[in-house]
């Protein structure tokens, strides 16, 4: 796993005034343990990367030249679990800031949550400054790797990451910021050469919503819409969760058979929104078949062509089903509770991020899927963007 540090280009640049002897190459070393019985899931880049053994007790380093470093600036390797079906639980966003003041060019921790009793994983993070970054989570171990470098850097105190961690059990109290044990693998300042720093660390563990019965990461085969650019998706974040909203609009979908929606107003299929930043849940709600909602059915057929759904269950509003041909065929998802049981996940997001309607009757899954990519709003307050695809 590598950690590109930006700062070793201004090393490079300045030893190339020099005669050609002078001339060195700057490593960044990823040092991860691999102990019996853990399993890294990674995601493989044949050029920036090595195999790491996955069983053993010996901790390996992995150096690549500043060559091959610098090539991926700007690059997001984000790595995570295997998609898997989970249990009703909840997510909890947890983030880790730079409290000290200071100028980082490059910075990597390693983040471990130490609880005496496992209560859940961590499912992925994303880092907040922009730069070159790397992420190695093991959900098994309850720890990840997260590294930055740049030659600009940052300067704190500042946000560095935010990391989803699923507690499986809705009933098991929220992870604790002080269960978070943080080693700091590497700190330097943009100097040339790179001076060491010794920043600060602090956690804290947000508001935890539903997790659903969304997989860790997306779910594959899903239909696309079929011209790009018409679905949307927009969030609302509020102190008070009452005033916070969603939206999913898979507009312009491809082809889609009345069947495909299964039979909502039967009890049976299970109707799931989830929304993955960077690779991890950050978002997901259930709403079953059939129901009822305030004395009336919750779902409806919506003439001949789809079906719709009014109430609120974990936080959703309204879903809005309809078949068609390529280009006619909708999928609406809206989320809104007077009773405060929607939370917006933390923004503001990555600029990759992923939105789903999973439609599951336990045999069978379809799914429906829109890439975002180019937010139009993306702060604290608001996320607003068209969909790639």
């Amino acid at each position: 796993m590598v950690l590109r540090r930006a700062a070793a280009s201004r090393e490079e640049a300045a030893a190339g005034e020099g005669s050609g002897t002078n001339r060195h190459e700057r490593f960044c070393r990823f040092q991860t343990l691999s102990p019996v019985s853990k399993s890294h899931q990674r995601k493989k880049n044949e050029d920036t990367m090595s195999n790491i053994s996955q069983s053993g007790l010996r901790a390996r380093s992995i150096k690549l030249p500043v060559s091959t470093m610098l090539a991926g600036i700007g690059a997001v390797l984000a790595l995570s679990a295997p998609s898997v079906a989970l249990a009703q639980g909840k997510l909890c966003p947890v983030t880790f800031s730079v409290t000290s003041t200071e100028t980082l060019g490059a910075l990597q921790i390693t983040t471990t949550y130490a609880a005496a009793s496992a209560l859940g994983d961590i499912t992925g993070c994303t880092v907040a400054p922009t730069g070159a970054d790397d992420v190695l989570v093991d959900p098994i171990g309850n720890d990840a790797i997260i590294g930055y470098a740049d030659t600009t850097g940052f300067t704190g105190p500042a946000l560095f990451a935010t990391c989803q961690f699923l507690v499986t059990n809705d009933a098991d109290p929220d992870p604790l910021a002080a269960n978070f044990l943080v080693t700091i693998d590497d700190a330097s300042d943009t100097g040339v050469p790179p001076g060491a720093e010794n920043p600060t660390i602090g956690v804290a563990v947000g508001a935890c919503v539903p997790a659903g019965s969304c997989s860790a990461t997306p779910a594959t085969g899903c239909k696309l819409p079929f011209a790009a650019g018409k679905s949307q998706l927009k969030f609302k974040d509020n102190a008070d969760n009452t005033k916070d909203q969603g939206q999913f609009q898979w507009k312009s979908g491809s082809a889609t058979l009345l069947s495909e929606f299964g039979t909502p107003l039967d009890a049976g299929e299970t109707y799931s929104w989830c929304v993955y930043n960077a690779g991890a849940l950050v978002r997901g709600s259930d709403v079953p078949a059939a129901g009822d909602c305030d004395g009336k059915p919750c779902w409806k057929a919506a003439g001949t062509t789809g079906f719709q759904f009014k109430g609120d269950v974990e936080g959703i509003a309204q879903i809005k089903l309809k078949e068609g041909v390529d280009g006619k065929a909708q999928v609406q998802v809206k989320a809104k509770s007077k009773a405060g049981n929607f939370a917006s996940p933390t923004l503001p997001l990555s600029t990759n991020v992923v939105s789903q309607l999973v439609i599951d009757n336990g045999m069978t899954t379809t799914c429906f899927q829109a890439t975002f990519t180019t937010p139009s709003k993306n702060d604290i307050a608001s996320y607003g963007s068209k969909s790639l695809d």
